[in-house]
């Protein structure tokens, strides 16, 4: 008994773009991650800012 299996050409393009694709996708989600705790991080200091001002106003 013998199998025959056809494989399309254009097999090793779709996986290249699709392993580009993954890629990007990847690069937007750490990028979108970083965004996030660049936002954390500058909230924390504007609490941070407020809480030495308060100190300082009425020297806790």
């Amino acid at each position: 008994m013998s199998f025959q299996i056809f494989v399309p050409s254009n097999i090793d393009k779709q996986n290249k773009n699709e392993k580009v694709k993954i890629t990007s996708d990847m690069d937007k989600i750490n990028k979108n991650i970083t965004q996030i705790d660049y936002n954390i991080l500058a909230r924390a200091l504007k609490v941070c800012l407020k809480i030495k001002i308060l100190e300082t106003k009425f020297k806790v």
